[in-house]
């Protein structure tokens, strides 16, 4: 029985074995050489006009690594601050992928120049995010910041030569400028804090010795009022003493008085030589030491005298104490020492805690000017930022190869379909 014609031709086409020649597929592919040929060549000419004539990608590396001891000599100062290579390092970490930092790109006018000028801010910022890549040690997350082989590194990409260098530049300098500023603040801020507490401390000590010096002012005030009373009450006894005196003595005299009028003495005689004429008579007068008559001044004196005592209005001639008292008096009207302590105007040299204080306070003053001028690294910049030479993508020869590896396998593919066709068509006709 005959077979159909379109049985036998796939049956001719297709082995009944599925095997393939490798010698039939390999005569295919060199009969379809040109087609091979052409698109590799067609797909290298495109891969060429995307490497030489399509947009290029050129890149600015930068590296860093902490601070030496000696950049940051200017920031410590015994007894007030003390900066360390660690914090200065991890604050330049924090301010290179700060969103901040690539904020402040997006609003400078040089690097809107450089995109599209309708494209949206949020837009250019994810743009900067994109083409700015930050890589920093695994030690910074940790805050352990030591070391030289703690690198970090910034890569940025840019359409044209100038454009990455300006934008590296300008995301380096706001990154250090960004450091100096926050930490000359903070070290200023703990040196401001610092100095209102001393300078609350000064006040206080100061407001004490005011009251310790209000409190000797008034002791010395009650200390001498109390001197006074006591003077004063010597010289009213005093005083009362001589008037006691006065009135024996006028009692006294008033005795002797009225004997010598008895003996009929009215001049003063020689008491010697009366006690002898007086004895011869038998008129014994009792004389002794302890409280000796003076008769013999005779009436007039005496009664001028006891007239003398008795017309006294001030006894404080005949007291010779008095004259030292009243002279005590008159010093206590004026007290030096308080006078001394009304007038001062300072406590500070006389007080080794307020000097303590003060010395402090001065010390802080000028941490916070040098601080203010400071000069300091906050890292050691390794790569610094340089004009790239020639771009980095796209690569030209890697684009060529892949081009022509692209072509190869796709004139594979269409030689290997204008093969099977022809064979079909061949087929059909016989």
């Amino acid at each position: 029985m005959a077979k159909h014609p379109a049985q036998a031709l796939n049956e001719d086409y297709y082995p009944a074995d599925d095997e393939i020649d490798l010698f039939e597929l390999w005569n295919g592919l060199v009969a379809e050489k040109k087609t091979i040929v052409g698109i590799t060549l067609a797909f290298i000419g495109l891969g060429a006009v995307w490497a030489f004539l399509g947009p290029k990608t050129y890149e600015v590396s930068m590296a860093f690594l902490p601070p030496m001891e000696k950049d940051v000599v200017n920031l410590n100062f015994p007894e007030v601050v003390s900066v360390s290579t660690e914090d200065l390092y991890q604050e330049f970490s924090q301010n290179l992928v700060s969103p901040e930092n690539v904020l402040w790109l997006s609003q400078a006018q040089k690097v809107k120049a450089l995109y599209d000028e309708n494209i949206p801010p949020s837009e250019l910022r994810k743009e900067l995010e994109k083409d700015i890549k930050t890589v920093l040690p695994t030690e910074s997350k940790q805050k352990s910041l030591v070391g030289d082989s703690l690198l970090s590194t910034v890569v940025v990409e840019g359409g044209t030569p100038d454009g990455a260098y300006l934008v590296a530049s300008m995301f380096l300098d706001n990154a250090l400028s960004r450091t100096k500023r926050n930490v000359k603040d903070d070290i200023v801020l703990t040196i401001e804090e610092k100095l209102k507490q001393k300078d609350k401390l000064y006040a206080i000590e100061d407001k004490r010795i005011n009251g310790e010096i209000e409190s000797e002012i008034v002791s010395l005030k009650e200390k001498d009022e109390q001197t006074k009373e006591e003077i004063n009450e010597q010289i009213k006894l005093l005083r009362e003493k001589v008037k006691l005196e006065r009135e024996f003595q006028i009692e006294r005299l008033q005795a002797d008085y009225a004997l010598a009028k008895k003996l009929g003495i009215q001049q003063p005689i020689d008491p010697l030589d009366y006690k002898k004429s007086r004895s011869a008579s038998r008129t014994v007068l009792e004389v002794n030491n302890a409280n000796p008559s003076r008769y013999w001044l005779g009436t007039e004196i005496l009664a001028a005298e006891i007239k003398s005592l008795q017309d006294r209005q001030n006894d404080d001639a005949y007291i010779s104490e008095l004259a030292d008292l009243k002279q005590k008096l008159k010093a206590l009207e004026v007290n030096h020492r308080i006078n001394t302590l009304k007038q001062r105007q300072d406590n500070l040299p006389f007080s080794e805690s307020l000097r303590t204080l003060k010395v402090e306070i001065e010390k802080l003053r000028q941490a916070r000017a040098q601080i203010e001028k400071a000069d300091f690294e906050v890292v050691r910049v390794v790569e610094a930022p340089i004009m790239p030479a020639k771009p980095v993508k796209p690569k030209k020869m890697l684009v060529l190869a892949v081009s022509g590896v692209l072509g190869v396998m796709l004139g594979i593919f269409v030689a290997l379909i204008r093969r099977a066709v022809k064979k079909r068509r061949e087929a059909i006709v016989t």
